[in-house]
C-alpha cells in the first residue's frame, strides 16, 4: 500500500494549505477557530496528523483555520 507524507502547513494561508494537502493526495477537513489576532486570520493554526506522518492516499488531514473576530466584524448575534 502506498503511503504519502503529510506536508507541514501550519502558518500557511488556508488556500495554500488545502492546495498542498490535496496535491499530496489527501482529503482536507477544515475547521474554524476564532482569533483576535488580525495577522493570524485565514492562516492554519493546527493540523492533524502532524507534518511527516505517513498516510494512505485519500486519507483525511484536519486543519484549523483562524477566523478574525475583531470589533465590528462577524454576525454571530452581537446584540
Amino acid at each position: 500500500v502506498p503511503v504519502n507524507r503529510v506536508p507541514a502547513v501550519v502558518g500557511l494561508p488556508a488556500e495554500a494549505a488545502i492546495a498542498q494537502l490535496e496535491a499530496a493526495g489527501f482529503q482536507v477537513e477544515v475547521q474554524y477557530s476564532p482569533t483576535e489576532d488580525k495577522n493570524a486570520r485565514g492562516s492554519v493554526g493546527f493540523q492533524a496528523p502532524g507534518p511527516g506522518a505517513k498516510l494512505s492516499p485519500g486519507a483525511v488531514v484536519a486543519i484549523i483555520v483562524y477566523e478574525y473576530e475583531g470589533s465590528g466584524q462577524g454576525s454571530n448575534g452581537d446584540d
